[in-house]
């Protein structure tokens, strides 16, 4: 795999997870998962699916990245998600 790839991924990562929380917040398309999402019983649950930008990397990312066809071995899909999670923190702020 190309070194440009192993940035590539995470970036990816990243703005997806962006873009899903964004979508599911009140009045937007997929709001109406959002309040579903909002309503599940454990913290554990609604992070990841959608309600910390941060936690759902690992459930919106991997999925996108997977659909657009790249195919990383699996261990370092950890070290992807740190990547992104750092990518948003850089946005972040």
């Amino acid at each position: 795999m190309a070194f440009i790839t192993h940035l590539i991924i995470p970036a990816i990562m990243a703005f997806v997870a962006l873009g899903a929380r964004y979508a599911m917040l009140e009045n937007n398309i997929l709001g109406p998962i959002g309040r579903a999402v909002e309503k599940l019983p454990s913290a554990y649950l609604r992070k990841p699916l959608g309600t910390c930008e941060r936690c759902m990397v690992s459930v919106w990312g991997t999925p996108a990245i997977l659909l657009l066809g790249f195919r990383p071995d699996w261990y370092l899909f950890p070290v992807y998600w740190l990547a992104a999670v750092g990518i948003q923190e850089m946005f972040d702020n």
